[in-house]
């Protein structure tokens, strides 16, 4: 029974995942350490700050060198950035990796599935099952494009906001679209 099994599990995740799944990819595995250890890294620096500056941190009072009584405050002002940004490098790799890579597998079923719905208009046209209005389909097409151009503009400056982030996204995202 358990031969069975095991025959089964590869086949299943062939089928799912094709010849090479992307979850097997070393660079997958580099930015899932990435992410644990700067993980690892933010808590070792949230535990190293102290308790009692825990309520001035999350105010305007992290900004300032001093709180109110005239000790320096510790709060999250001195969190080392690089442990959260370790961590975000990684996450936003492994969130762009699997992005492309389903956006490569999206774009063949899309592509499949227009290609067929092409075919079965110009059968449902040839043999006078219905007919199209052509400028009813070219005005919605024209209304969809000035939308999509809106929101990838912006889309465009939420990414710039994350521009380290983002970086890391798009190379993700371009080797896990490549990843077949």
């Amino acid at each position: 029974m358990f031969t069975k099994l095991r025959a089964e599990a590869p086949a299943a995740t062939k089928a799912f995942g094709g010849e090479r799944p992307p979850w097997k990819a070393k660079t997958v595995w580099i930015a899932l350490g990435l992410m644990l250890l700067g993980g690892g890294l933010w808590l070792k620096d949230r535990a190293d700050t102290d308790p009692s500056d825990a309520a001035t941190s999350i105010g305007a009072a992290q900004f300032s060198d001093s709180t109110a009584n005239g000790t320096p405050s510790r709060g999250r002002s001195e969190l080392k950035p690089s442990a959260p940004a370790t961590f975000r490098f990684g996450a936003s790799y492994v969130g762009g990796f699997f992005l492309g890579w389903t956006l490569r597998r999206f774009l063949k079923l899309t592509l499949l599935l227009s290609g067929a719905a092409i075919v079965l208009i110009a059968l449902g046209k040839k043999f006078g099952w219905f007919e199209l209005d052509w400028v009813a389909i070219e005005s919605h097409v024209r209304h969809s494009l000035a939308w999509l151009q809106g929101e990838a503009g912006a889309f465009k400056q939420f990414v710039t906001g994350y521009l380290p982030s983002a970086g890391a996204a798009g190379v993700g995202a371009f080797l896990g679209f490549r990843r077949k």
